[in-house]
């Protein structure tokens, strides 16, 4: 299965992927649209294999945060299951949340649109420094003593499914006012959390941790950048020959978590070797001095 990180650009709320199927797809791939966020790509393969043969799963993620955008498509072996599936799971539940299922070259109704602008009346909030021990529950119980829930999502690392530490919560826009006033910087199972409109939350700098030992692992980087703060994103590239670690990662995280990180992981033992931890810049960016990480 593949995952469309970059297939898809913007934030149009009615997800329409301008990218037409190739002449193969052609009335084999299907649309679902108003997905749960904590869909991953085996339960929706496992939702269609009941109507036949599943030969691709796409999920579109949010660039920084990695979250899944609410819509994905899904390709069958042939028009016939694929026509199946849109029959049978076209305005049906699928981890609470009614999804809207069609043909992936043509474009929702306008009762879908105004269906998906209706369930999203109300502010959504971001949520960050959570203990790895919370629940999507245990966020969604808190923020009720402040008004009515409508939604509420925890994203977790794909390949771990371990929860990154930070929610969404989606609120009437005057409960939502209410709830950050009452829960940001305040102590929840630990941790004070960090509360505020999600739109304002996506300032996220990318860090370079440099000079890691070989033996390293991914969750040791993860565990120790996440008792600073929320991780937004760690990768850990390998050599593409021998697939072993090149000695280095990159973690993403909020902009001033990410300053306290690098004033106190920068020259930190770990393994044996002191890390190296700067703001990584862009290929071709400013700076490109001895020791700053390029991505």
């Amino acid at each position: 299965l593949m995952s469309a990180d970059d297939k898809v650009e913007g934030d149009d709320p009615v997800g329409v992927d301008d990218t037409a199927p190739t002449p193969d797809e052609q009335g084999k791939k299907v649309y679902i649209g108003n997905l749960s966020y904590d869909i991953d790509e085996a339960s929706l393969k496992e939702t269609f294999e009941q109507f036949g043969v599943v030969t691709e799963v796409i999920l579109p993620v949010k660039r920084g945060s990695g979250t899944i955008r609410g819509f994905g498509y899904v390709t069958m072996a042939s028009v016939q299951e694929a026509n199946e599936a849109i029959d049978q799971l076209n305005e049906t539940e699928l981890l609470g949340r009614t999804v809207y299922v069609s043909p992936a070259d043509q474009p929702p109704t306008r009762k879908y649109q105004e269906k998906v602008k209706e369930k999203h009346i109300g502010t959504e909030l971001y949520v960050g420094n959570i203990s790895f021990d919370t629940s999507p529950e245990d966020i969604s119980t808190h923020f009720e003593n402040y008004g009515s829930v409508l939604e509420c999502s925890m994203p977790k690392f794909r390949d771990s499914g371990r929860p990154r530490g930070f929610a969404f919560v989606t609120m009437s826009d005057e409960d939502a006012s209410h709830a950050i006033e009452q829960t940001d910087g305040v102590e929840f199972h630990g941790r004070n959390l960090k509360v505020n409109k999600s739109s304002t939350s996506v300032k996220n700098m990318k860090l370079f941790v440099g000079n890691l030992s070989f033996d390293t692992e991914r969750s040791t980087l993860e565990g120790l950048f996440g008792d600073i703060g929320t991780i937004i994103d760690c990768y850990m590239p390998e050599d593409k020959m021998t697939g072993k670690p090149r000695g280095f990662a990159f973690v993403t995280m909020l902009s001033d978590v990410a300053t306290k990180a690098i004033e106190e992981m920068n020259g930190y033992e770990l393994d044996g070797r002191q890390l190296r931890v700067n703001e990584a810049q862009p290929k071709g960016g400013y700076g490109g001095g001895r020791g700053r990480g390029k991505y």
